[in-house]
């Protein structure tokens, strides 16, 4: 393996190392987000058991409707998991499609990743 070779190799396995670092920063950050979300559910739907409890305060009129329509989705948020923002899909599709690039960059230069 010539040196030229060698250093493509080199170079892109550090890149590698560096996007999956990027990566689990990046889902790091969005589990810390999920886990703010869902305390901040838990606090505003305590006083409800069940999801039909939110729409029973609505129609006795203790709760707006739009109130009630941010409950129920916090409620589904909380039985069904959050969505990812955003932002968190663009993330680690940038980062799927760098760590893409420098596979295929290791490859062409008869490494392997």
């Amino acid at each position: 393996m010539n040196s030229t070779k060698k250093e493509a190799i080199q170079l892109q396995t550090w890149w590698m190392g560096v996007i999956k670092r990027v990566t689990q920063n990046v889902i790091a950050e969005e589990d810390k987000r999920q886990g703010k979300a869902k305390a901040r559910s838990e606090d505003k739907l305590a006083d409800y058991a069940k999801r039909e409890e939110i729409q029973e305060a609505y129609g006795y009129g203790f709760i707006t409707e739009k109130q009630m329509d941010k409950l129920l989705d916090l409620w589904d948020e909380r039985e069904n998991g959050a969505k990812p923002d955003r932002m968190y899909e663009l993330k680690i599709k940038l980062l799927t499609e760098f760590y893409q690039m420098a596979k295929q960059v290791i490859e062409d230069a008869g490494g392997t990743p």
